[in-house]
């Protein structure tokens, strides 16, 4: 699997966020999208129960833990320090397994250091509402 961020705003580079095959391993959490529906919820005049319906405006999102190796212990740690600077916040985000590419387009909300230990480096990302892009038919 790899996850590559695109900068909505063409300002920053694009910058991959985990690449099972360059020593940038997503671990747990897979990157499963998870949606949170709004809903109208309104007490009625003298009644027993409130009005309840689903607006099925949901805001769909999704983390993602990655782990990297680093040259050496110093390079872990200038990583650590400068790599949320790097991650674009409005995004396109590429997620590629199996063969198969999906495209989201949302915010990146969360940028956040794990775990440091000697060379390897720990990041947690999340991304807020992302929506599916259709794929890029074939000319």
């Amino acid at each position: 699997m790899k996850i590559t961020a695109k900068d909505a705003e063409g300002v920053l580079p694009d910058i991959v966020l985990g690449n099972d095959g360059a020593e940038q391993w997503i671990i747990d959490p897979s990157p499963l999208p998870s949606e949170r529906r709004k809903g109208q919820l309104t007490p009625l005049f003298r009644g027993a129960h409130p009005f309840a319906w689903a607006r099925k405006n949901g805001v769909t999102s999704f983390s993602w833990t990655v782990s990297r190796n680093h040259a050496n212990g110093d390079e872990a740690g200038k990583f650590s320090r400068r790599h949320s600077g790097d991650v674009p916040a409005n995004v396109t985000l590429v997620v590629e397994d199996g063969g198969f590419a999906d495209s989201y387009t949302g915010m990146i909300l969360d940028v956040t250091a794990v775990d440091r230990i000697g060379r390897e480096t720990v990041f947690r990302y999340t991304i807020d509402g992302a929506v599916l892009q259709a794929p890029v038919a074939d000319s």
